[in-house]
C-alpha cells in the first residue's frame, strides 16, 4: 500500500512538473512563472517558467517591467534573433497577464 502511494504522488508530481510550461502545436510555448530584470554585462527582462526554463523577452510591455511579477504567459520563439545574455530562449510576448 506505501508503494502505491509513493509512486502516486510522485506520478502527480511528475504531471504537475511537466505542465507548468508546455509548447503547443502552434509553436506558442505557454505557462507561468516570473518576470525578473537581469543588470550587469547583460540587461534585458527575462521570465523564469514555473517549469525551469529562462525566456529572454524581447518586447516586454511597460506594466509587466516588475521584478518578481508572477505572470501567464505565451511565448513566441524567435529563431533569427541573437543575444549577448545567452541564457534561454529569445522569444516575442504572444499574451501574458499578471497572476
Amino acid at each position: 500500500m506505501k508503494r502505491l502511494i509513493s509512486f502516486s504522488m510522485l506520478l502527480l508530481l511528475a504531471i504537475a512538473l511537466l505542465s507548468a510550461c508546455r509548447e503547443s502545436r502552434s509553436g506558442l510555448i505557454t505557462g507561468t512563472g516570473h518576470v525578473y530584470r537581469s543588470s550587469g554585462e547583460c540587461t534585458g527582462w527575462f521570465i523564469h517558467s514555473d517549469a525551469g526554463r529562462e525566456y529572454e523577452l524581447l518586447d516586454l510591455a511597460p506594466e509587466f517591467q516588475k521584478n518578481q511579477l508572477r505572470v501567464r504567459f505565451a511565448l513566441k520563439v524567435r529563431s533569427d534573433a541573437v543575444s549577448v545574455c545567452m541564457r534561454g530562449d529569445i522569444v516575442n510576448v504572444v499574451a501574458i497577464r499578471r497572476l
